[in-house]
């Protein structure tokens, strides 16, 4: 449910980023997020996940996504590229960490279960994804009753944040 509250408000902001008044610069934002989440996985986030362990990994790449959504209060370029910059850190960091947290949760799950080592791992990261997809549905709902209720943008990202 944590991953809900999280993705619903990042997924309207980074929708809104690319569909704004500044879409180039919204587009250019979302490309800075991927660049730096392949890179960041590639090199530093199963190290980072390790040193700071599961609990703190998740607080500090939950607030990158705060920033992100912060960020879209009021549009300052530089605010946007360095929050998406920042993001991408943090999206490598949290879906390292939800990785190993689903496997462990499952792991103790199976053994005070008694079922067989990794029979459930399946079923638990599609539990996982299916909750998690939620987001999307829930998030473009309130979006759109935000903004058809012609609310300024500085109010639905702050109510966001």
């Amino acid at each position: 449910i944590s991953f809900v509250l999280i993705f619903l408000p990042y997924l309207v902001a980074q929708t809104f980023q690319t569909s704004s008044d500044y879409a180039k610069d919204g587009a250019f934002a979302v490309g800075i997020i991927y660049i730096v989440f392949c890179l960041a996985n590639l090199a530093l986030s199963q190290n980072i996940t390790q040193l700071l362990g599961l609990r703190i990994t998740f607080i500090v790449s939950s607030l990158t996504y705060l920033l992100f959504i912060a960020a879209n209060i009021k549009y300052i370029k530089w605010v946007l590229y360095i929050s998406a910059f920042l993001v991408g850190l943090g999206a490598a960091l949290i879906w390292t960490a939800q990785g190993a947290y689903v496997a462990i949760a499952t792991n103790k799950y199976e053994q005070v279960n008694n079922l067989e080592p990794s029979s459930r791992q399946g079923f638990t990261n599609g539990m996982f994804f299916g909750i998690f997809s939620c987001n999307r549905v829930l998030g473009n709902l309130l979006a759109s009753f935000l903004f058809h209720r012609k609310y300024n943008e500085w109010i639905i990202f702050t109510v966001m944040s």
